[in-house]
């Protein structure tokens, strides 16, 4: 998650920048050593020692930072909006009511299923393949536009 982009998202909701500020500064300017049952490394990485490598700082979240959740699905709302938009997913329509739902895709944690319907029922699966191909090529570019640099589905 890059930093630029997750703070975006964030201040959408009204969240005010200082905050923000504070965490993805904290998180960029730390440093990490691996501690080990012979002790703490030698060794380490990020903060000072990436800026005097001229290296850009490392990104994303914090694992277990408690904001994190919730930065990610602001990230995630945006893009699914975005291939809604585009016209993918699935449309259902209930048996009863006879009301009609669009789903995007289904996700848990840091996993995707995309969803995709035909457009008629005389569709094969065949006939989907080139249009799920399409929705998960646009999920994929939606990911790299929004700072997320592994792919989810």
């Amino acid at each position: 998650m890059i930093h630029n982009v997750t703070t975006l998202g964030m201040q959408c909701t009204g969240m005010p920048h200082q905050p923000i500020t504070a965490m993805l500064t904290c998180l960029q300017e730390s440093s990490t050593h691996i501690l080990t049952a012979y002790g703490t490394s030698k060794e380490w990485y990020g903060g000072k020692k990436r800026q005097r490598e001229r290296k850009l700082q490392l990104m994303g979240a914090g694992q277990g930072n408690g904001a994190a959740p919730t930065a990610y699905g602001l990230l995630s709302a945006a893009i699914i909006k975005v291939m809604a938009l585009l016209g993918f997913g699935a449309v259902f329509t209930t048996a009863i009511s006879l009301q009609t739902i669009s789903v995007v895709c289904s996700m848990f944690v840091d996993n995707c299923d995309l969803w995709q319907s035909a457009k008629s029922t005389t569709s094969t699966g065949e006939d989907i393949v080139p249009q799920m191909q399409k929705a998960a090529d646009a999920w994929e570019g939606c990911l790299a536009a929004k700072g997320v640099t592994h792919i989810l589905c």
